[in-house]
C-alpha cells in the first residue's frame, strides 16, 4: 500500500530502461509511478540533471503527503 516511484535514466548503462519498467511492473502497490528521464548512471552526467532528478522526487514526496 505504500506509495513507490521508480526513475530511470534513459542514458545509464547500467540499468536499462526495460529493466525500470520490470521493477515497475512488479510493484504490489496501485499507487505507484515510473519516470524515463535524461541522464546517466546516477545522474553524473551535470548539476542539473542530479537537480532535476532530485526535484521530481522532492515533488513526487510532496504530492504523496
Amino acid at each position: 500500500r505504500m506509495p513507490a516511484l521508480v526513475v530511470q535514466g534513459l542514458a545509464d548503462t547500467g540499468v536499462f530502461p526495460s529493466d525500470a519498467q520490470v521493477i515497475f511492473d512488479n510493484l504490489g502497490t496501485p499507487t505507484k509511478d515510473l519516470h524515463m528521464i535524461k541522464g546517466a548512471h546516477y545522474f553524473e552526467d551535470s548539476r542539473k540533471v542530479r537537480e532535476d532528478a532530485a526535484n521530481l522526487i522532492c515533488d513526487w514526496v510532496e504530492a504523496k503527503r
